[in-house]
């Protein structure tokens, strides 16, 4: 190529790459909101706190979880209880999370009432944790060596599928049970509260 036609081809590419990203944008406003990603978040949030088998969903995935983790660990029908009192704890925050959320409706706060929202919700998930710790300490240390590693390396790999990694989604993190806080109460505060963060 001569070097009087390099402009020439760098402006052809810059042209092309355009109308490919406009032909994209164009296409997304094409979808219906829930296909193009985007979503009233007045009418998710109304979705989620009119969804009257909430909690029976949320019981259910817990009972699951427990299954397959005594089946995994093996565990004796102490430490099944320790693990069922982690999850009473689970079971009252989570009710107590989207109690508040329902009352408080995000969507429809002003920009610096979703940032108060969103702080005082970061301190319920703090406080929640505190509140689950000691039980999630008694449910560990009721573990053998063999199962501590078993439950170890399960926590590890739950908490690498979030953007958070480690201790932030897995078992024993504020998403405790594999990141279940992620598809329900988080994903939905996120998209409601101040800046979409997924």
């Amino acid at each position: 190529m001569s070097p009087a036609l390099a402009p020439l081809e760098t402006e052809m590419r810059v042209f092309r790459i355009a109308s490919l990203a406009l032909a994209c944008g164009l296409a997304a406003y094409a979808l219906p909101p829930a296909q193009a990603g985007w979503d009233d978040p007045g009418s998710r949030h109304e979705r989620f706190c009119s969804d009257e088998k909430f909690g029976d969903r949320f019981a259910d995935m817990q009972k699951q979880r427990a299954e397959r983790l005594a089946e995994r660990l093996r565990l004796t029908d102490a430490q099944k209880a320790a693990f069922k009192d982690v999850q009473a704890v689970r079971a009252k925050s989570m009710a107590d999370n989207r109690a508040a959320m329902c009352a408080a409706n995000p969507a429809n706060l002003t920009f610096e009432k979703r940032l108060e929202f969103r702080q005082a919700r970061l301190q319920a998930r703090l406080d929640a944790l505190k509140a689950e710790t000691p039980k999630l300490l008694a449910f560990y240390n009721s573990l053998d060596e063999r199962q501590k590693g078993q439950f170890d390396e399960i926590s590890r790999h739950r908490g690498h599928h979030g953007p958070h990694g480690g201790m932030g989604e897995g078992m024993m993190g504020p998403g405790m049970m594999g990141g279940m806080m992620r598809g329900g109460m988080d994903h939905h505060e996120s998209r409601g509260g101040c800046v979409n963060e997924d």
